[in-house]
């Protein structure tokens, strides 16, 4: 498959290409309900939220500096806010 797996976000196909796709890196990952609460929910409908794999030693990976947690909302955009 091409592009990203619907399984990977844990949705069928229709709603991944329904919606749009937010993934958010969390400087610090306490502070995700706080986000959510604030720029997310007031501003979408989220279809689905999910978290991310991460790894914890990002010298796993070639050429990065930093690894952050991720976690990503599948959003049906709505007009508030807009």
């Amino acid at each position: 498959m091409v592009g990203l797996d619907p399984d990977q976000v844990g949705v069928n196909m229709d709603t991944l290409r329904g919606h749009y796709l937010l993934q958010i890196a969390l400087l610090d990952p306490s502070a995700r309900a706080e986000v959510e609460a604030e720029f997310i929910t007031p501003n979408f409908n989220v279809a689905k939220s999910y978290e991310l794999p991460h790894i914890d030693d990002y010298h796993q990976v070639a050429g990065w500096k930093s690894v952050h947690p991720m976690y990503g909302v599948i959003l049906c955009v709505s007009n508030q806010g807009f």
